[in-house]
């Protein structure tokens, strides 16, 4: 009876906020559409969490459960004992001294084999619910309830850019950016994709907005999100860099030679990558895709996964990448078709991937001339959907994992795709809407 009285106490807190703040309420968004988005997202939640109880049912294995477990932990073993420690943990502060140290090797997923290489981005989502629980009491759905609110956020973010910068009517971002079946699906439980997406929608938000008008608050946000991103999904953050670097070119020099600023700035990134890699080893980006890859390869094999494709495998030099890359980024990018689909996430994410042929179909029979602010995204959002499907593709050998994965540029791309095509076009030549705007 406490967790329902709870969770609706803080249901009616978030609607509230999200009904009253400038930064939602500058989005025109109605108070009726946000009501039906947020709870389509709760919804969502629920599903997820139906999922993984009554079809995937090993609660160790379930993204949704494991991090929230060791959470609750830690909660059960400290927070009354010793609440400075419990918050130092929180924030990591002194998580090396010895009481601190003695609890966490306690828990199953804050240590992991490669941490000398790379961050160990689980300790996020265990912090996160670690800083929620004195407040919920440790109830899981009011926990995940803050999760789906962070994304939410996230989301309003990027539907802010579709709307201020890409001037797309309020249907087509709607679609592109809250109702796409992986965002709604991955993007709302106690899980990375909530945190991430929160994090990626104000990265890339106050990036267009400092770009645009530098100020202090802009720019503090920007470096917040930042510094989420590192330590969430620090790969999808290199993605962004390539794009970030051509924008602050572009727009601060004022150059008009886009695609060209966007394949030196590739160019410099890999060589800076290459630069770094040679004088600071532990930095070695290529050598960490290599290691990732041969782990996910093992966790793949030893858990007989049903949607398991073959991954090429790499050594420790930039030529393997590059000539591995046009394979992984179709594998990441047109994966799972129908043909591929095991399972109904993966036939749902096969649609998905119908929906982006489609588009691009459209796109090249219906051109439409883009606005410089269209162009500056769309070149942002391809570069960094191309990276990013690179990295996955070279290190993931799942297609269920890869459809999880790459969520993050699925609203950008759709929206990149719908900004290409001349819809007034299609509607006279179908006669929908005769000489419709």
């Amino acid at each position: 009876m406490l967790e329902i009285l709870l969770f609706f106490v803080y249901l009616f807190a978030i609607l509230l906020i999200l009904l009253r703040w400038k930064f939602v309420l500058k989005s025109d968004l109605t108070s009726k559409n946000i009501l039906i988005l947020f709870s389509i997202k709760l919804f969502f939640s629920f599903l997820l969490y139906f999922i993984y109880t009554k079809y995937y049912t090993d609660r160790t294995l379930a993204d949704i459960f494991k991090f929230y477990d060791d959470a609750k932990l830690l909660y059960t073993n400290i927070y009354n004992n010793n609440k400075t420690d419990y918050w130092k943990i929180v924030f990591g502060i002194d998580n090396d001294q010895p009481s601190i140290f003695q609890e966490l090797k306690k828990l199953q997923y804050w240590f992991e084999p490669n941490e000398a290489t790379s961050y160990n981005d689980n300790r996020i989502v265990i912090r996160m619910n670690l800083l929620l629980f004195p407040f919920t009491n440790g109830f899981y759905f009011t926990q995940t309830l803050f999760f789906s609110f962070l994304s939410f956020i996230g989301l309003i973010a990027l539907y802010r850019i579709a709307k201020e910068f890409l001037k797309i009517n309020q249907e087509k971002a709607i679609i592109s950016v809250f109702l796409i079946p992986s965002i709604l699906f991955w993007g709302s439980g106690n899980l990375k994709e909530s945190i991430l997406l929160f994090a990626l929608g104000l990265y890339i938000f106050y990036l267009f907005k400092t770009l645009n008008k530098p100020n202090l608050s802009n720019i503090s946000v920007l470096i917040t999100s930042i510094l989420i991103l590192t330590y969430t999904k620090s790969y999808v953050l290199l993605s962004l860099i390539p794009g970030t670097l051509s924008l602050l070119i572009s727009i601060g020099f004022k150059i008009k030679k886009t695609g060209l600023i966007y394949m030196l700035s590739i160019f410099f990134c890999i060589v800076g990558l290459l630069v770094i890699s040679f004088y600071i080893p532990e930095y070695d980006i290529i050598k960490q895709i290599q290691t990732k890859q041969i782990e996910f390869n093992s966790v793949a094999i030893e858990m007989h996964a049903a949607s398991r494709i073959k991954v090429p495998s790499l050594d420790n030099s930039i030529y393997s990448i590059l000539i591995n890359s046009p394979i992984a980024l179709i594998n990441t990018l047109a994966r799972p078709t129908f043909f591929d689909a095991t399972s109904v996430l993966s036939f749902f994410a096969s649609i998905e991937n119908l929906g982006i042929y489609l588009l691009v179909f459209l796109g090249i029979i219906f051109p439409v001339k883009q606005t410089e602010s269209q162009k500056q995204f769309i070149y942002f959002s391809i570069c960094f959907t191309v990276l990013l499907c690179i990295f996955i593709g070279l290190i993931v050998p799942v297609l269920g994992a890869i459809v999880r994965y790459k969520t993050p540029y699925l609203p950008l791309l759709y929206l990149s795709l719908f900004s290409l095509i001349d819809f007034q076009k299609i509607r006279q030549k179908f006669k929908i809407v005769p000489n419709a705007k």
